[in-house]
């Protein structure tokens, strides 16, 4: 199951987050499958923020309500 189709089955069906689905070698509750997406995506943020750093960049926050104030404007 991708990640759009699991936040499309959440957003169909709200009361439903507890049913469990195959993910990889598990059965796992889509809320679960949900925290898996959102924090591996973290860390992969902070991958590319750590190799910006290694080449003298300066990443961009990654706090997401900082992110939300500052974004530009055509991203509203």
């Amino acid at each position: 199951m991708t990640t759009k189709q699991i936040f499309r089955v959440v957003l169909a069906f709200p009361g439903d987050v507890q049913r469990e689905m195959p993910w990889l070698l598990a059965r796992v509750s889509i809320r679960e499958a949900m925290m898996q997406v959102v924090m591996h995506s973290q860390h992969h943020r902070g991958q590319c923020a750590s190799r910006l750093r290694v080449f003298g960049g300066t990443p961009p926050t990654l706090d997401f309500i900082v992110w939300l104030k500052d974004r530009p404007a055509a991203w509203s």
